[in-house]
């Protein structure tokens, strides 16, 4: 080859060198209009190395399932992981990514959203969970409170806590309620007269496996789900008092006064169910140890003397309601110790006429000095739960005690106070310490606002005016 300068080159064989042969521009058009293969590539970013799907899953690509996934995240206790997850899986298949992902089993630990706990069998997206939502993996608490007992399972375990044997001292028995007795029978009642309070009812369609029994109190687990009418309040009480007459039995006998209780619940109609007979029921004296029905004699007695002349004359009346045998007097006369107490209480002119208010006081009287003539050997005998003192009162005059106090809760008599203070059921005692506390309140709240009263009076003392409208410098 000659050049324009007439020097001659020797000709090169591009093809012979190895060279790459020559494009035509329709040829780099079409590597343009063609897409690059990316199949097996990767793309890396700093640290994080994006793989391509064909190298998880091979040639079997499963577009449709990855389509349909959404990114969520699970926070642990070592850190958060980001997963990619199906929203209207099972939450069993969220379980199963994360063991996978954290490489050890979490059986015991459980996922919670906003508070919820995720059951399973049941989707993620049933749950509210959308993209990017942050889903707790929190361990379970090992140990924590046990499961609670059932009435069925508590009863059978504890029926022999229920009631006692316990000796008169005339020589014969009688049967009792111990403190758990009358605490799991009071609270138990209690949720019967919350539903009643409240207008609802059972029905009748209750067993020994619609409470629970924590702490010897039963709390309502089946929750009343009808309204109350004469039907239903017939059917509830009446199944509740068939389970108490087998439940507190002991030697064919019924702890004192529990009879008149079931009498009462066996009576009981729309038109009597009222606020005062609510209370009647929930204070009723059955519920009480022996020595909380001697302190609720004591009280009464104590308000008896405090009242008016008017007002002791009404309680008379009152009382004489009662329906005992008219000879009490006579009848008592030959019953050991009350024969001694009555002697003596004879002696000093105390009796004068055979009334119902003077048994009462002879009660009361029997009480305070029975145990002044009664011995065991060279023993006195000062205890009255255990000697069975105080339950000579209900064998030898029968539900005096008990229909006493329910004329003077009808006749709205002032008596709401002693009840509450010894009875043993728990909303009662909620009732007398939620007064309490809000006669305190009132007490405090009247101290304050005769405070601010005298405050205020300074104030406006030691701001005086003129004639003129015009204040003058405050008085120190």
């Amino acid at each position: 080859m000659t050049t324009s300068s007439g020097s001659s080159f020797p000709a090169v064989d591009l093809m012979q060198q190895g060279a790459p042969t020559p494009c035509r521009i329709s040829d780099f058009a079409q590597q343009a209009r063609t897409p690059p293969d990316l199949s097996r590539q990767n793309l890396a970013m700093g640290w994080l190395m994006f793989e391509d799907a064909s190298d998880i899953y091979g040639d079997d690509l499963p577009v449709s399932s990855i389509a349909k996934k959404t990114q969520v995240f699970v926070k642990h206790l070592h850190g958060t992981l980001s997963l990619q997850v199906d929203l209207t899986k099972d939450v069993e298949v969220l379980k199963e990514v994360v063991e996978k992902r954290l490489q050890r089993n979490v059986s015991d630990e459980y996922f919670a959203y906003y508070l919820k706990e995720l059951e399973p069998r049941n989707s993620l997206l049933s749950y509210g969970i959308k993209r990017d939502s942050t889903i707790s993996l929190t361990p379970r608490l090992r140990g924590g409170r046990r499961r609670l007992k059932t009435l069925l399972r508590f009863f059978l375990k504890h029926k022999e806590e229920l009631v006692k044997l316990v000796e008169l001292p005339d020589g014969s028995d009688s049967v009792e309620l111990t403190y758990m007795g009358c605490k799991f029978l009071a609270s138990w009642l209690c949720c019967f007269l919350r539903a009643f309070a409240s207008g609802r009812s059972w029905g009748g369609s209750f067993d020994l496996v619609s409470f629970l029994v924590p702490r010897q109190s039963v709390h309502i687990f089946k929750t009343p789900s009808k309204e109350l009418n004469s039907r239903n309040l017939h059917m509830d009480c009446t199944t509740f008092t068939r389970f108490v007459r087998v439940m507190f039995v002991l030697n064919n006998q019924h702890p004192p006064y529990l009879l008149h209780l079931l009498s009462m619940l066996d009576n009981l109609t729309m038109e009597d169910l009222s606020a005062d007979m609510l209370f009647a029921l929930a204070t009723h004296i059955s519920l009480m140890p022996s020595l909380n029905r001697v302190c609720l004699v004591y009280l009464i007695k104590r308000r008896y003397d405090g009242w008016r002349l008017s007002e002791r004359r009404r309680f008379r009346n009152h009382v004489s309601m009662c329906q005992l045998h008219q000879i009490w007097l006579l009848n008592l006369r030959f019953v050991p110790l009350f024969g001694d107490v009555l002697v003596e209480t004879l002696r000093r002119s105390a009796v004068s006429h055979n009334d119902w208010h003077q048994l009462f006081v002879t009660i009361r009287n029997y009480n305070t000095h029975g145990p002044e003539y009664c011995w065991r050997g060279n023993v006195q005998w000062f205890d009255y739960s255990n000697n069975g003192m105080e339950l000579m009162v209900p064998k030898y005059t029968a539900d005096f005690l008990a229909q006493m106090l329910d004329v003077l809760i009808q006749r709205k008599f002032d008596i709401k106070d002693e009840l509450m203070a010894c009875s043993v059921s728990c909303c009662a005692r909620k009732i007398w310490k939620r007064r309490f506390r809000e006669n305190s309140d009132r007490r405090s709240s009247s101290t304050i606002d005769s405070e601010r009263s005298v405050k205020t009076n300074k104030r406006r003392h030691a701001e005086s005016y003129d004639r003129r409208g015009s204040k003058k410098h405050k008085k120190f």
